[in-house]
């Protein structure tokens, strides 16, 4: 008897143990896909407790900035290139540019700025961005110029919104085109914004071909500074 009633509080631990294994397989099934889409962004962490209008609201300052774009023509007459880089540490802004074209010698233009980004955007819809910028140096193949300036400040407002609204929401529309990224990463700390350039077209007449190719990426790392919203 002893045996049985052994045999008996054995099975039943055994069932236990299968059924709350089975119900935390049942829970990790169904918890699983509302936890992978939290992660939109290549970059985005993959679990967040706030939604992404949550995440986004607030006033962001830039503190990185990388960007690499690069013009090219060929022709029957030759190949001209422009490439342009930018740097930002989230102080000093430093812009150059190397041209390469048919007939001429290779030219290389720097210029330096200090430089100042914040960005503001509210649950309303609306967004303020505000820059500054004071001249450092220009650089003339190799021949520095100081540059001596006054403070120069900017203001953008107008309205923002979600090109994918009922999606992923990875894609940022603004009034100001200039500013419409794909949000690569967006937690409720960091926000990056990414452009990617790649395209070419061709014209033909009695000469030839002429092909233009213009290829570049841009990547914009934010930091919030504030997270409180508009009354």
């Amino acid at each position: 008897m002893k045996t049985n009633k052994l045999l008996t509080i054995k099975n039943l631990n055994a069932m236990k143990t299968l059924k709350n294994t089975l119900g935390a397989i049942l829970i990790v099934a169904f918890v699983m896909p509302v936890f992978e889409s939290c992660k939109k962004g290549e970059e985005d962490s993959f679990l967040s407790l706030k939604s992404r209008d949550s995440r986004i609201t607030g006033t962001w300052t830039l503190k990185n900035m990388e960007y690499d774009y690069t013009y090219t023509t060929t022709s029957p007459w030759g190949s001209s290139s422009q490439g342009t880089t930018k740097e930002y540490d989230g102080e000093e802004m430093t812009i150059t540019t190397v041209s390469n074209y048919v007939g001429s010698a290779s030219t290389t233009i720097s210029v330096s700025e200090y430089e100042t980004y914040t960005i503001s955007i509210w649950k309303d819809g609306t967004y303020e961005m505000n820059t500054t910028e004071i001249p450092k140096f220009y650089s003339y193949d190799g021949t520095v110029t100081t540059i001596t300036g006054e403070e120069e400040t900017s203001k953008t407002t107008g309205r923002w919104w979600w090109v994918d609204s009922k999606k992923n929401k990875t894609h940022l529309a603004m009034d100001d085109d200039y500013y419409a990224p794909y949000l690569l990463k967006l937690s409720n700390k960091e926000m990056i914004w990414q452009w990617v350039w790649d395209d070419e077209s061709e014209e033909k007449d009695q000469s030839g071909t002429t092909t233009t190719t213009m290829a570049g990426t841009s990547k914009w790392t934010w930091e919030k500074t504030d997270k409180k919203q508009k009354k």
